[in-house]
């Protein structure tokens, strides 16, 4: 490299060549500059005053450059963090000083022989007054340092050729250590949250947040001590065995976080989707404004953008797609940040407005408030249930009997709703009762038992009979739909034997099919296989029972009936693809809505299951392909990990 740049810039073309280099790496201008400083060093012959001016200006690019790419970095994942880039000044007193200056954040200081205290003391100025610039005064001294020292210590380990790091443990962390006790803990807790990618991503992101909420007032002692409560909630998830119980939820003044983890093997074979997706919609109702929904490794990693595909329709904008970062050096981790939507939520208070103003004209106890409203569960022109309670009694619990002499006016509030039923459900301080109430029309000696989970807020019923079954889960699944909204349960029946039979989202999609083409409901066209994201979508697999290949006929019949099927779906879009035993054809098939002619290459290893696709310049940057749910429903569908190229 030296051979080549000394007579490059000796030459009477280095200035072009030099400006060629940075217009080409844009980022690196830095690095490269402080290149140039070094050779123009190399060549200073003679002047010491100009090779002390180069050595100054060569030490304080290197730096400039080493911290201001890390930096980078953190800026390009989490916007706000470390905005300005660091320019150094040298000044001959000892005094230090940084501000912020025509976009940047400018330090000065005395330059020193030893080019580690150089990188360390710049560095730690640079983060006091770049680091949160707007926002670090919400932490307590204590955690505002250890932030710092946390960033500034990733800055000196990437630095492997310098004992900058040595170096700052050594003179300034150690030091800080011993006149604060209490910074050792809070560096281990920061530790804690990075090692699941939580530090920056989440923790400072949400200083971040408060600060911006607090602009132009002095942040007090109760904002400082929220957020250190957070970041110990941040570190009790970061740190928590498997099956270790923790909470979830952090509702403060200016923090209003829900943590969704998707790590549950069971759940995801046993409920599939639902449970994290009514975790979130219940977050959204709550009034948390910020759910980030995290998964580790590979599997769970692609069930993360299924879930934010099925909510972020609705409920909630993804700001953030965090993809494969490191987790405990062993697996890879996503993360999304999901904001909530407040039309959701206007929608939601809005509907349920209109049932609790009915109930409150129908019936003189709701208004009176001897009868008092616990929650609400409705789907529009479907169903509503309402939870009520008695306020007059000690548990205020109410009785069926005491409901009973009120059909009258559910049938008012019915009408008056446009619903096809409204039910007043008895509530109970007993999650168990309360899931079994809120069943009806299933009655409570048809339930054998009810086992709760409530860290996954999911709930196992087995009823008695396949005929108390049937009136658990109720016409296309409304009756259990309704109930695990009501009590906040993801609920799933069983039959006498243990037998799981709540519809899953396959089942449920098939079961519409066959109602709205007959060619499947007669047999003439079989459903070969289903893959679905309840409220987003679906593909099915299809073919005809006796008939050639050929021509897409059966995917085509189906097609013919999108309209009324997607009616009964509420919207979700639905492809039908055609069976084949080619693999390449049938995977290719499964791609809707790509077209046979899209995929430039696809090739398969038949070990591994894994297909690699390259799709025609036209669609690399498509936006159907930056919608991981596509391609995890082709994935499911034909059982074949798909990778696509850009």
């Amino acid at each position: 490299m030296w051979q080549f740049l000394v007579p490059l810039l000796a030459s009477s073309g280095s200035v072009s060549a030099l400006l060629i280099i940075i217009f080409l790496c844009p980022g690196k201008v830095e690095h490269w500059m402080a290149i140039f400083w070094r050779v123009i060093h190399g060549l200073s012959f003679g002047s010491r005053k100009i090779k002390n001016m180069v050595e100054r200006k060569t030490v304080a690019l290197d730096i400039q450059d080493s911290v201001n790419g890390f930096c980078e970095q953190i800026e390009r994942e989490t916007p706000g963090i470390v905005p300005h880039p660091l320019k150094i000044e040298w000044v001959r007193d000892e005094t230090r000083d940084s501000f912020i200056k025509n976009g940047c954040a400018v330090v000065r200081l005395k330059n020193y022989a030893n080019q580690d205290k150089n990188l360390v003391d710049a560095t730690l100025c640079y983060l006091r007054a770049d680091l949160l610039p707007r926002s670090k005064r919400c932490l307590d001294d204590t955690l505002r340092t250890a932030s710092e020292f946390k960033v500034a210590g990733e800055i000196f380990l990437q630095d492997k050729d310098t004992g900058a790091y040595d170096h700052f443990l050594e003179y300034n962390l150690k030091k800080e250590a011993k006149t604060n006790p209490s910074l050792e803990n809070d560096m281990q807790m920061l530790v804690d949250m990075d090692d699941v990618g939580f530090f920056t991503r989440i923790f400072l992101s949400e200083v971040k947040a408060a600060g911006e909420k607090l602009l132009g007032t002095v942040p007090t002692p109760s904002i400082q001590q929220e957020l250190r409560e957070f970041a110990s909630f941040l570190r009790k998830i970061a740190t928590k065995e498997h099956d270790q119980k923790v909470p979830l939820d952090f509702f403060g003044t200016k923090v209003k976080v829900a943590a969704v983890l998707v790590a549950e093997t069971r759940i995801i074979r046993g409920y599939g989707l639902d449970p994290y997706v009514r975790r979130v919609r219940r977050s959204v109702e709550k009034g948390y404004e910020t759910i980030y929904l995290s998964g580790w490794g590979k599997e769970f990693s692609k069930r993360v953008f299924d879930i934010g595909e099925a909510v972020q329709r609705d409920m909630v904008k993804i700001v953030r797609r965090y993809r494969s970062y490191p987790v405990r050096s062993r697996t890879q981790g996503t993360l999304l940040v999901c904001q909530s939507r407040q039309k959701y939520v206007t929608e939601q208070r809005r509907l349920q407005g209109e049932v609790e103003q009915a109930l409150k004209d129908s019936i003189p106890e709701v208004e009176s408030g001897s009868i008092a409203i616990e929650s609400i569960a409705r789907i529009r022109g479907r169903g509503c249930k309402v939870a009520v309670s008695n306020t007059s009694t000690p548990h205020r619990n109410s009785s069926p009997a005491y409901l009973e002499v009120k059909r009258e006016q559910e049938a008012e509030v019915k009408d008056r709703l446009s619903e096809r039923f409204v039910k007043l459900i008895p509530w109970s301080p007993d999650p168990s009762e309360f899931i079994v109430n809120a069943l009806w029309p299933m009655k409570a000696r048809e339930v054998h038992s009810v086992k709760i989970d409530e860290a996954l807020h999911t709930a196992t019923v087995r009823a008695v009979s396949g005929e108390a079954v049937g009136k658990g889960v109720g016409l296309g699944g409304i009756n259990v739909l309704l109930a695990g909204d009501l009590t906040g349960y993801a609920i799933i029946l069983e039959s006498p034997q243990g037998e799981k039979l709540t519809q899953t989202p396959e089942e449920e999609i098939q079961e519409v099919i066959e109602k709205c083409v007959p060619e499947v409901r007669s047999g003439e066209i079989e459903i070969v296989r289903t893959a679905r994201i309840k409220g987003v979508g679906s593909k099915v697999l299809v073919r005809w029972t006796n008939a050639p290949q050929g021509g897409g006929i059966a995917f085509d019949v189906c097609r013919q009936h999108f309209r009324e099927i997607q009616k009964d779906t509420f919207g979700e879009w639905i492809y039908f693809c055609e069976w084949s035993d080619d693999l390449k054809t049938l995977i290719g098939g499964c791609l809707s809505p790509l077209r046979k002619s899209d995929i430039q290459q696809m090739d398969l290893d038949h070990g591994t299951k894994i297909a690699t696709i390259k799709l025609t310049d036209t669609l690399t940057s498509s936006p159907v392909w930056r919608s991981q749910c596509v391609q995890s429903l082709a994935e499911k569908i034909t059982d074949w990990t798909i990778n696509i190229e850009d």
